[in-house]
Protein backbone atom coordinates (compact mmCIF):
# COMPACT_ATOMS: atom_id res chain seq x y z
CA UNK A 1 0.00 0.00 0.00
CA UNK A 2 2.89 2.26 0.18
CA UNK A 3 4.47 1.19 -2.87
CA UNK A 4 1.01 1.33 -4.73
CA UNK A 5 -0.90 3.22 -3.43
CA UNK A 6 -4.85 2.79 -4.34
CA UNK A 7 -4.76 7.17 -5.18
CA UNK A 8 -1.32 9.95 -4.96
CA UNK A 9 -3.43 12.04 -2.58
CA UNK A 10 -5.56 12.04 0.51
CA UNK A 11 -7.64 13.93 2.47
CA UNK A 12 -9.48 15.47 -0.31
CA UNK A 13 -11.34 18.14 1.27
CA UNK A 14 -13.65 21.10 -0.15
CA UNK A 15 -13.04 24.25 1.51
CA UNK A 16 -16.06 25.77 2.33
CA UNK A 17 -15.51 29.42 3.82
CA UNK A 18 -12.30 31.15 3.16
CA UNK A 19 -9.34 30.35 5.06
CA UNK A 20 -6.25 31.93 6.36
CA UNK A 21 -3.21 30.14 6.55
CA UNK A 22 -0.64 31.08 9.05
CA UNK A 23 1.80 32.58 6.17
CA UNK A 24 -1.09 34.84 5.57
CA UNK A 25 -2.06 33.12 2.48
CA UNK A 26 -5.90 32.50 2.11
CA UNK A 27 -7.75 29.67 0.85
CA UNK A 28 -10.80 30.90 -0.85
CA UNK A 29 -14.48 28.38 -0.40
CA UNK A 30 -15.08 26.07 -3.12
CA UNK A 31 -11.17 24.71 -3.68
CA UNK A 32 -10.38 21.18 -2.68
CA UNK A 33 -7.44 21.01 -1.13
CA UNK A 34 -5.64 16.99 -0.77
CA UNK A 35 -2.34 15.99 0.79
CA UNK A 36 -0.14 14.29 -1.43
CA UNK A 37 0.07 10.92 0.24
CA UNK A 38 1.37 9.50 -2.89
CA UNK A 39 4.80 11.73 -2.80
CA UNK A 40 5.13 11.15 1.18
CA UNK A 41 5.68 7.80 0.66
CA UNK A 42 8.20 7.37 -1.72
CA UNK A 43 10.15 10.44 0.22
CA UNK A 44 14.24 9.47 0.43
CA UNK A 45 14.05 11.74 3.42
CA UNK A 46 11.43 9.54 5.22
CA UNK A 47 12.05 5.85 4.08
CA UNK A 48 15.39 3.86 2.74
CA UNK A 49 15.38 3.27 -0.62
CA UNK A 50 11.68 4.18 -1.39
CA UNK A 51 11.09 2.70 -4.51
CA UNK A 52 12.37 -0.90 -3.60
CA UNK A 53 9.36 -3.48 -1.93
CA UNK A 54 10.95 -4.36 0.94
CA UNK A 55 8.49 -6.71 3.21
CA UNK A 56 10.51 -6.38 6.41
CA UNK A 57 10.61 -2.88 5.93
CA UNK A 58 8.89 -1.87 8.92
CA UNK A 59 9.91 -4.71 11.06
CA UNK A 60 13.31 -3.14 10.44
CA UNK A 61 12.15 0.36 11.74
CA UNK A 62 11.20 -1.26 15.13
CA UNK A 63 13.80 -3.02 15.53
CA UNK A 64 16.55 -0.42 14.90
CA UNK A 65 14.42 2.45 16.48
CA UNK A 66 13.12 0.79 19.21
CA UNK A 67 16.70 -0.51 20.10
CA UNK A 68 17.97 2.88 20.94
CA UNK A 69 14.71 3.33 23.03
CA UNK A 70 13.46 2.83 26.51
CA UNK A 71 10.28 2.03 28.10
CA UNK A 72 7.58 4.48 27.00
CA UNK A 73 9.59 5.73 24.44
CA UNK A 74 10.20 2.25 22.98
CA UNK A 75 6.78 1.37 22.94
CA UNK A 76 5.92 4.72 21.03
CA UNK A 77 8.46 3.83 18.72
CA UNK A 78 6.95 -0.22 18.15
CA UNK A 79 3.49 1.57 17.52
CA UNK A 80 4.58 4.01 15.74
CA UNK A 81 5.67 1.33 13.05
CA UNK A 82 2.83 -1.07 12.65
CA UNK A 83 0.16 -1.28 9.51
CA UNK A 84 -2.56 0.01 11.58
CA UNK A 85 -0.24 3.18 12.71
CA UNK A 86 -1.28 6.63 11.06
CA UNK A 87 1.27 9.23 11.39
CA UNK A 88 2.67 12.37 8.89
CA UNK A 89 4.51 9.80 6.82
CA UNK A 90 1.45 6.70 7.26
CA UNK A 91 -1.14 8.25 5.47
CA UNK A 92 -3.06 4.97 4.52
CA UNK A 93 -5.94 5.13 6.92
CA UNK A 94 -5.97 9.12 7.45
CA UNK A 95 -4.53 10.80 10.68
CA UNK A 96 -5.21 12.40 13.60
CA UNK A 97 -8.93 12.49 15.19
CA UNK A 98 -10.04 11.80 11.23
CA UNK A 99 -8.14 8.42 11.56
CA UNK A 100 -10.20 5.37 10.27
CA UNK A 101 -11.40 3.70 13.51
CA UNK A 102 -12.04 0.10 10.77
CA UNK A 103 -8.35 0.30 10.60
CA UNK A 104 -7.97 -2.67 13.14
CA UNK A 105 -10.49 -4.82 11.43
CA UNK A 106 -9.58 -4.31 8.13
CA UNK A 107 -5.95 -4.98 8.52
CA UNK A 108 -7.12 -8.50 9.84
CA UNK A 109 -9.66 -8.69 6.74
CA UNK A 110 -6.63 -7.92 4.57
CA UNK A 111 -3.89 -10.29 6.11
CA UNK A 112 -6.99 -13.04 5.92
CA UNK A 113 -6.93 -12.77 2.70
CA UNK A 114 -3.72 -12.53 1.54
CA UNK A 115 -2.71 -15.65 3.79
CA UNK A 116 -6.30 -17.28 2.11
CA UNK A 117 -4.81 -16.47 -1.57
CA UNK A 118 -1.32 -17.26 -0.97
CA UNK A 119 -2.26 -20.53 -0.09
CA UNK A 120 -4.60 -21.37 -2.63
CA UNK A 121 -3.49 -19.86 -5.11
CA UNK A 122 -0.18 -19.47 -7.80
CA UNK A 123 0.01 -16.30 -9.31
CA UNK A 124 2.64 -14.92 -11.60
CA UNK A 125 3.02 -13.04 -15.13
CA UNK A 126 2.21 -14.70 -18.12
CA UNK A 127 5.42 -15.43 -21.09
CA UNK A 128 8.23 -15.24 -18.60
CA UNK A 129 7.47 -11.19 -17.68
CA UNK A 130 9.27 -10.62 -14.16
CA UNK A 131 8.44 -6.98 -13.84
CA UNK A 132 5.08 -5.46 -12.77
CA UNK A 133 2.96 -3.51 -14.71
CA UNK A 134 3.14 0.24 -14.49
CA UNK A 135 -0.07 1.23 -12.82
CA UNK A 136 -3.09 3.19 -14.91
CA UNK A 137 -3.86 6.58 -13.57
CA UNK A 138 -7.48 8.37 -13.63
CA UNK A 139 -7.24 10.95 -12.39
CA UNK A 140 -5.85 10.44 -8.73
CA UNK A 141 -6.61 7.07 -8.95
CA UNK A 142 -4.18 4.61 -9.51
CA UNK A 143 -4.67 1.04 -10.36
CA UNK A 144 -3.19 -2.11 -11.91
CA UNK A 145 -3.41 -1.50 -15.94
CA UNK A 146 -6.34 -3.96 -17.15
CA UNK A 147 -5.25 -4.43 -19.78
CA UNK A 148 -2.37 -6.60 -19.00
CA UNK A 149 -2.86 -10.54 -18.09
CA UNK A 150 -1.90 -11.87 -15.03
CA UNK A 151 -2.17 -15.50 -14.40
CA UNK A 152 -3.93 -17.25 -11.57
CA UNK A 153 -4.02 -21.04 -10.98
CA UNK A 154 -5.62 -22.57 -8.08
CA UNK A 155 -3.43 -25.51 -6.34
CA UNK A 156 -4.75 -28.41 -6.23
CA UNK A 157 -5.06 -30.47 -3.29
CA UNK A 158 -4.71 -30.24 0.51
CA UNK A 159 -2.23 -27.91 2.27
Amino acid sequence: MRCFPLSAVSFQRKVLKPFALSNGQTIPAGVIVEVPAGSIAADGAIFDNPGEFDHLRYYKMRQSKGSQATGSAKAEVVANSQFVSVSESSLTFGYGRHACPGRFFAANEIKMIMANILLHYEIRNPDGVTERHKNVRTGSQLSPDHTKRVMIKKIQGDI
